[in-house]
């Protein structure tokens, strides 16, 4: 994305939030207490989401181990796998819980904080001089904001819930 030269005109009460990091957190800049809270939650969902399947690791071995143990008779092989498999059942509906609840979350906030910064980078466009607007194409300005911010939206939306799930 090519930076815009703003003008002398600028007009708008809210100053542009300043940023010094680096460039993938510059979109955060643009988010508020809620969006904040809804990323937290989600990053709490998902770390839980994800911690799941090391724990049904542990579990199947536990399994495993009490499946070819000597002293394991029938009846307490029967309810060793059935107590193993309410453990399964439960951590699975743990992790779709939590699951939809980052997901949820890291979508609704990106989603917020994108059209803050969708807002912005418009009233920067239409703070330019006629001179910007000579170089640019027809349509060239509200393709590449659609892009661009839909880009960042996917990135701190799925994408980062993901790898923190991960």
């Amino acid at each position: 994305m090519e930076p815009m030269k703003h003008s002398n005109r600028r007009t708008s009460n809210s100053p542009r939030p300043r940023h010094t990091g680096p460039a993938f957190f510059y979109a955060f800049t643009y988010a508020d207490r809620n969006d904040l809270l809804l990323y937290g939650v989600g990053t709490i969902a998902a770390v839980l989401s994800g911690a799941g399947f090391p724990v049904l690791d542990l579990v199947y071995g536990y399994w495993t181990t009490a499946l070819v143990s000597p002293s394991m008779t029938p009846s307490s092989l029967r309810g060793t796998t059935n107590t193993m498999a309410g453990i399964c059942l439960g951590i699975g509906i743990l992790q779709f819980i939590a699951g939809s609840i980052f997901l949820t979350c890291f979508t609704i906030a990106s989603g917020r904080t994108t059209d803050r910064l969708r807002r912005a980078y418009l009233d920067s466009v239409l703070h330019q001089d006629a001179e910007f607007f000579e170089r640019v194409g027809p349509g060239e300005v509200g393709t590449r904001m659609i892009k661009d911010v839909g880009t960042i939206k996917t990135a701190t939306g799925e994408k980062l819930g993901f790898m923190v799930w991960a």
